[in-house]
């Protein structure tokens, strides 16, 4: 925390705050950073970096790590804010809405942008 002077002289408190270069806002100095409620832009961006998925298939969590992946391997921009679930199997992330194609054959499925 940095104190600064009112004018008055009371002290007041604020904390220090930076940007990470990650797109995704500003942070304060210890790390803070409250995300909106359902925001799954970091498990995006796990997945955007190719790191391994650790969630539980069909979560939430999976869609958004597997959407991630999907736009890292069409050569789209990386997702900075905005990804959430939709209806169903279909995610929102940014401007656009993406659906989880099941296949029948237990392979896994394949994403489609629907808007």
């Amino acid at each position: 925390m940095v104190l600064c002077r009112a004018v008055g002289g009371c002290a007041v408190s604020r904390p220090q705050v930076f940007n990470d270069g990650t797109g995704d806002g500003v942070r304060a100095v210890d790390g803070r950073h409250a995300p909106r409620k359902g925001d799954m832009t970091a498990e995006a961006r796990n997945g955007y970096f190719g790191n391994a998925n650790p969630h539980l298939w069909s979560s939430p969590c999976w869609y958004a790590h597997d959407l991630g992946a999907m736009l890292h391997r069409t050569g789209r921009l990386i997702p900075t804010t905005g990804v959430r679930m939709s209806r169903g199997s279909s995610m929102r992330c940014g401007d656009s809405v993406y659906r989880f194609n099941h296949d029948t054959k237990g392979t896994g499925g394949t994403w489609e942008r629907i808007s």
